[in-house]
């Protein structure tokens, strides 16, 4: 097990265990990226989750909360993507997501 780290910016939100490979069904075993959220319109690099000890970091386009919805968590349905909303993320990392969910709704 090793270590995720989720930063807002330049704010760090917590961390949370996360084992250090990744098995998705049908394909190989292998290591865990750390993830860099980037916005396509902007370009600013809004988000990032550090996976302690992984050896590339995955540059995935996701709007901020200026030009989208600013989420954190992505909707996948595979299990064991590292960004997808788990109910071990961090105190503010589920605020965050909780408040820009929120703001999403009042939108409508």
């Amino acid at each position: 097990m090793a270590q995720q780290n989720i930063f807002l910016r330049d704010e760090y939100l917590g961390s949370r265990p996360i084992p250090d490979w990744r098995q998705v069904p049908g394909l190989e075993t292998r290591w865990h990226f750390s993830y860099a959220l980037y916005c396509g319109r902007c370009g600013d690099i809004w988000a990032r989750f550090v996976h302690v000890g992984a050896r590339y970091t995955q540059l995935t386009q996701r709007p901020c909360a200026e030009h989208g919805d600013g989420r954190l968590a992505c909707c996948s349905a595979w299990h064991d993507v590292p960004m997808r909303f788990e109910d071990d993320w961090p105190p503010a990392a589920v605020e965050y997501e909780f408040k820009t969910l929120m703001k999403l709704t009042e939108e409508v």
